[in-house]
Order: C-alpha cells, then structure tokens, then sequence
C-alpha cells in the first residue's frame, strides 16, 4: 500500500485563516501598549499560542522540515508569534517593542490559503524580468527629472530645491501624477519641464498594469 502524503487538515487550515483575520482586526484596535490582563493582552496571548502550535504542526507534518523552515512561508509563520514573545517581558528591552510591528507579516500567511494568491505570485514571477527593468527605469527617471527641477528652481526655491535629494520627493510625486502642491515650480523654465515630465510620466504609468494584464491572461488557471 502506497504512503499517503502527509497534509495539513483542511479543518485546521480554514480555522487558522479565521484566527489570522481576528488577529489582524485586534491589531488595529488594540492600544499602543499592550496592558496585561487586558482583552488585547489575552486575546494577542491566545493567537500567539495557536500560531506556535499551527508552526509546530506544520514542521511535524512537513516532507521536508528543513525546506519548510527555511522557506519564506516558514520564517512568516515564525515572525507571525516570535515578536510577542520577545516583548511578553522576558527581555527588559524597552526598543524590542517595536517588534510588536512585525505581526502586521500575518497578513501574509493568508497567502498560502488562497489559491488566487498563488495564481497572483506565478504571474509576478512570470513577468519579474520586465519589472526588474521598468523599476531600474523608474528610478534613473526619478533621479534626471530631481537633476532637472533642481537647475530650474534652485536659486528661486533652494530651501525646497538646494539639493537633488531634496527634489526626488517632488519627483516622485510628478511621476506618479499624485501632484500633492506642498513643492511645485515657479521659474518658467521649471514649469514648462515639469510640463513635459507629467506627459512622460502618463505614459510610463501604465507599463506596469499592461505587463501584469498581459501575464494574468497567460496564466494559467483552474476553471
């Protein structure tokens, strides 16, 4: 008789996807220190438990418990308990608190429940080349337009404009037409650039979601 895989029961994957979005909507209410004794306390105290036995389970059932653990899904499952533990008291550290942010990387152990998501990944990694390409792009066109700003509008705006590093954040804000109007040029020169950089950008906008439609309609998935 062939050996059956060992999985995951289906029961326990369901269960542990309702505790995922429980944690996540306390963690948007709970206060920014957790009191002890409290519901946020408890309640925080209680998924902790349930994601560390949910690991435990899933390194016992694994093919390949070295794989597993050292798989991003492994150390997203760890992070998912390890901060509250870290900060439950047991280290006096008083910055580990910042630790708590991490469990916000719940979140993402809802990605091995959904079979969208995997279709979402495989298309990501199908299309990467192009998008490692397009950010590389971005970024060399972020850094020319802050060069160019920065010539226009130095003298007349240099506490806005005085270095290139300051004119990347209006870059950045020209280029993804988010246009906010906290920095903006004043020179003519200026103007007429950032003219020209709002219809470069309108075009570069859309590369991105024409790469991800493209590879979505190549994908291939279960009817």
């Amino acid at each position: 008789m062939a050996i059956q895989k060992r999985t995951f029961p289906k029961l326990i994957d369901f269960f542990c996807q309702l505790v995922i979005l429980y944690s996540l909507a306390v963690f948007a209410f709970e206060p920014a220190r957790l009191i002890p004794g409290s519901f946020f306390y408890y309640s925080e105290l209680i998924v902790t438990i349930i994601f560390m036995c949910e690991y435990v389970g899933r390194v016992i059932l694994s093919d390949n418990r070295k794989k597993y653990i050292l798989s991003l899904a492994g150390i997203i499952d760890v992070l998912a308990f390890i901060p509250f533990i870290v900060t439950l008291g047991l280290v006096d550290l008083k910055f580990l608190r910042i630790l708590r942010l991490f469990r916000i990387l719940r979140i993402f152990k809802l990605a091995r429940y959904s079979e969208a998501m995997d279709r979402l990944s495989s298309t990501f990694l199908g299309i990467r080349s192009e998008l490692i390409i397009f950010f590389s792009m971005s970024f060399m066109l972020v850094y020319l337009a802050s060069v160019g700003i920065h010539y226009f509008e130095r003298q007349v705006q240099p506490e806005k404009f005085g270095t290139i590093a300051d004119c990347m954040w209006w870059s950045i804000a020209t280029l993804t037409t988010v246009g906010y109007g906290d920095v903006y040029p004043m020179t003519p020169g200026g103007k007429v650039f950032t003219g020209l950089l709002l219809i470069v950008a309108l075009s570069i906008i859309s590369i991105p979601s024409g790469l991800i439609a493209s590879s979505f309609t190549r994908s291939p998935h279960k009817s």
